[in-house]
């Protein structure tokens, strides 16, 4: 709920601590997308302080718990429709080494790195590279360590077929020599 009118008389009355006055005072303006429950006090906000927003905070709301015949079409609001097809999608930059911190999660995995010093990561990381196969493609040069980020290898020895997944790995000798 946010009503600061209604949260300071709350917690004039002693009904609520400073701390959750100063939390629900604190209307969450920084974020890219907001959903917000509207309509009935003294649970959700009445619609009338919501419309008396500043412009570029209403446009980042998305109202829910709401009748939809309510919410003027001009006041700026819209209301959180149901379904997949109206799924809001916020683009997300990725952060510079997150290709590096998905490798070395998935070399954390493998049991004999996991007490590797951590002076070394370095010069693993340098030999490193990521692959990308399609599906029934052959993977050439076995002599090479493979470990699996994605999906699932099918080794076809000659004891037998075995698949492979995600923290597997093959042509672990190729590290000894």
């Amino acid at each position: 709920m946010y009503d600061p009118p209604k949260i300071e008389k709350m917690y004039a009355e002693g009904v609520m601590s400073r701390e959750r006055r100063d939390f629900l005072l604190n209307f969450p303006t920084q974020y890219s997308l907001v959903i917000h429950e509207a309509g009935v006090p003294p649970i959700h906000t009445p619609l009338k302080v919501l419309e008396e927003l500043p412009s570029d905070i209403k446009s980042r709301i998305y109202i829910v718990h709401c009748n939809s015949h309510k919410v003027s079409g001009d006041s700026g609001l819209k209301m959180s429709k149901e379904g997949v097809e109206h799924s809001v999608s916020i683009p997300v930059q990725k952060p510079i080494f997150s290709k590096t911190t998905k490798v070395l999660d998935l070399i954390a995995s493998v049991d004999f790195f996991q007490d590797f010093p951590l002076d070394k990561v370095s010069e693993l990381l340098q030999i490193c590279s990521i692959c990308r196969y399609d599906a029934g493609e052959e993977i050439p040069d076995t002599k090479t360590f493979r470990l699996i980020s994605q999906g699932f290898v099918e080794s076809n020895k000659a004891d037998g077929s075995k698949f492979l997944t995600v923290g597997d790995f093959f042509g672990y000798r190729s590290l000894v020599i």
